[in-house]
Protein backbone atom coordinates (compact mmCIF):
# COMPACT_ATOMS: atom_id res chain seq x y z
CA UNK A 1 0.00 0.00 0.00
CA UNK A 2 1.30 3.45 -0.96
CA UNK A 3 0.61 6.32 1.39
CA UNK A 4 0.64 9.80 -0.08
CA UNK A 5 1.53 12.83 1.97
CA UNK A 6 0.25 16.28 1.15
CA UNK A 7 1.62 19.55 2.43
CA UNK A 8 -0.88 22.13 3.54
CA UNK A 9 -0.06 25.71 4.32
CA UNK A 10 -1.84 28.75 5.66
CA UNK A 11 0.82 30.86 3.98
CA UNK A 12 0.21 32.08 0.44
CA UNK A 13 2.83 31.93 -2.33
CA UNK A 14 4.20 35.35 -1.47
CA UNK A 15 4.82 34.29 2.16
CA UNK A 16 1.85 36.07 3.75
CA UNK A 17 -0.45 34.48 6.31
CA UNK A 18 -4.00 34.27 4.99
CA UNK A 19 -5.87 36.20 7.69
CA UNK A 20 -9.19 34.60 6.84
CA UNK A 21 -7.87 31.50 8.62
CA UNK A 22 -7.15 33.37 11.86
CA UNK A 23 -10.39 32.42 13.68
CA UNK A 24 -9.82 28.72 12.94
CA UNK A 25 -6.19 28.86 14.01
CA UNK A 26 -7.18 30.63 17.25
CA UNK A 27 -9.88 28.00 17.98
CA UNK A 28 -7.42 25.17 17.32
CA UNK A 29 -4.78 26.71 19.59
CA UNK A 30 -7.32 27.21 22.36
CA UNK A 31 -8.58 23.60 22.11
CA UNK A 32 -5.03 22.25 22.23
CA UNK A 33 -4.01 24.56 25.09
CA UNK A 34 -1.33 26.35 23.06
CA UNK A 35 -0.22 29.84 24.01
CA UNK A 36 -1.54 31.97 21.15
CA UNK A 37 -1.03 35.66 20.53
CA UNK A 38 -1.72 37.88 17.53
CA UNK A 39 0.47 40.91 17.01
CA UNK A 40 -0.02 43.65 14.50
CA UNK A 41 -3.24 44.77 12.91
CA UNK A 42 -5.28 43.24 10.15
CA UNK A 43 -6.33 45.69 7.45
CA UNK A 44 -9.96 46.75 7.60
CA UNK A 45 -11.64 48.02 4.45
CA UNK A 46 -14.53 50.30 5.24
CA UNK A 47 -17.70 49.96 3.19
CA UNK A 48 -17.83 53.01 0.95
CA UNK A 49 -21.54 53.11 0.05
CA UNK A 50 -24.88 51.80 1.27
CA UNK A 51 -26.01 48.48 -0.19
CA UNK A 52 -27.77 48.80 -3.52
CA UNK A 53 -28.83 46.29 -6.18
CA UNK A 54 -30.87 47.49 -9.12
CA UNK A 55 -34.44 46.15 -8.89
CA UNK A 56 -34.04 44.90 -5.29
CA UNK A 57 -35.56 46.53 -2.22
CA UNK A 58 -33.89 45.29 0.94
CA UNK A 59 -36.01 44.53 4.00
CA UNK A 60 -34.99 46.20 7.27
CA UNK A 61 -33.65 42.91 8.67
CA UNK A 62 -31.54 42.47 5.52
CA UNK A 63 -30.11 46.00 5.91
CA UNK A 64 -29.29 45.15 9.53
CA UNK A 65 -27.50 41.94 8.51
CA UNK A 66 -25.54 43.69 5.75
CA UNK A 67 -24.46 46.47 8.13
CA UNK A 68 -23.43 43.86 10.69
CA UNK A 69 -21.21 42.14 8.14
CA UNK A 70 -19.64 45.34 6.82
CA UNK A 71 -18.91 46.55 10.36
CA UNK A 72 -16.44 43.67 10.90
CA UNK A 73 -15.30 43.10 7.31
CA UNK A 74 -15.78 39.34 7.24
CA UNK A 75 -18.20 36.71 8.38
CA UNK A 76 -20.16 33.57 7.76
CA UNK A 77 -23.76 33.85 6.64
CA UNK A 78 -25.85 30.96 7.91
CA UNK A 79 -29.56 31.11 7.12
CA UNK A 80 -32.32 28.74 6.02
CA UNK A 81 -33.35 28.07 2.43
CA UNK A 82 -35.35 30.92 0.93
CA UNK A 83 -34.10 33.53 3.40
CA UNK A 84 -32.36 35.64 0.75
CA UNK A 85 -28.69 34.72 1.28
CA UNK A 86 -27.80 35.47 -2.35
CA UNK A 87 -29.44 38.91 -2.11
CA UNK A 88 -27.67 39.60 1.20
CA UNK A 89 -24.33 38.64 -0.32
CA UNK A 90 -24.97 40.83 -3.33
CA UNK A 91 -25.83 43.67 -0.95
CA UNK A 92 -22.57 43.22 0.96
CA UNK A 93 -20.52 43.12 -2.23
CA UNK A 94 -22.29 46.24 -3.53
CA UNK A 95 -20.94 48.18 -0.51
CA UNK A 96 -17.39 47.73 -1.83
CA UNK A 97 -17.55 48.95 -5.46
CA UNK A 98 -13.77 49.49 -5.74
CA UNK A 99 -12.67 46.16 -4.22
CA UNK A 100 -12.30 42.60 -5.46
CA UNK A 101 -14.58 40.25 -3.55
CA UNK A 102 -14.35 36.50 -3.11
CA UNK A 103 -17.66 34.74 -2.52
CA UNK A 104 -17.33 31.09 -1.52
CA UNK A 105 -20.38 28.84 -1.52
Amino acid sequence: MVVKQYDRSLIDRSGLFLSGWLPRVADFAKRKGYDFRVSGKLPFIKATIEPSIRGITFREDQFRQIRSFTSVGRGVLKAPTGSGKTILTGGVISCYPNENCLYLV
